[in-house]
This record gives C-alpha cells, structure tokens and sequence, in this order.
C-alpha cells in the first residue's frame, strides 16, 4: 500500500466502530487510521483511511461487489486487480485535479487481524 502501510509509520490512531451509516453490508469491525510520522521533531499526518474486518471471505467478497459497484457508477475511470488473494480496485473521475482516486484493498487478515479486510483511503490514480 506504499505510504498507506500502517507497518511502515512510527504511528497509527485509530478510532473503532461496529456500525456504519452509510454501509449496508455486514463487518465485523471497523476503524478509522491515521497514521503518523515523526519528522525533526514534527508530526506528519497522513490521510485517514477506513479499514473494514470481516469474518469470512464470502462475507468480504460481497462489500467489496458493492464498493466497485457503487463506485463504477460515480467514476469515469477504473483501475481493477487481482493479486493472488489480494483485490485492488481504484476510481477516478477524468475532471479531478489533480487526478486523485478513491481506492479499496480487499486482502486476507494477519496474525492480529483475522478473517479478511478491506483498506479504503484516498489515493493518486494510475494508469
């Protein structure tokens, strides 16, 4: 995830919630990250992010059908990946200056995190 990865900052804030107003899927969790570098004795913050735990892939696969979905409809471009056990989706639109994305991750969970997780932040659009 480049300067998304929350290993590579000296810090993450994080604030959890079970609940979303604007998701009808179900999670199991989720968490609004900040995450944080020190800099000669400046903090620098990143843009938060929302990360989005679910129990089961099944249940990861079909939130990640309904971002694409929503967001195929509000875009004028895409990027779609898959990776091994890894979904990258990014959106776009033609006009945004500069060309910024809105981007999702759907991969498998670690040893702290089980189950499947999508990463949702804002992004820079690639061709």
């Amino acid at each position: 995830m480049g300067q998304n990865d929350p290993e590579d900052h000296d810090e993450k804030i994080t604030f959890g919630f079970k609940t979303h107003p604007y998701l009808s899927f179900p999670f199991k969790e989720g968490e609004l990250v900040i995450l944080v570098n020190n800099s000669n004795g400046k903090k620098i913050y990143f843009p938060p992010m929302l990360k989005l735990v679910f129990d089961t892939r099944e249940q990861s696969e079909f939130a990640y059908k309904e971002l694409v979905d929503r967001f195929t409809k509000l875009s004028t471009q895409q990027r779609l990946v898959n990776e091994d056990d890894t979904k990258k989706a990014a959106f776009t639109d033609e006009n945004a200056k500069p060309l910024t994305s809105v981007e999702f991750w759907r991969t498998k969970g670690n040893v702290l995190t089980k189950g499947y997780i999508i990463w949702f932040y804002l992004g820079r659009f690639e061709n």
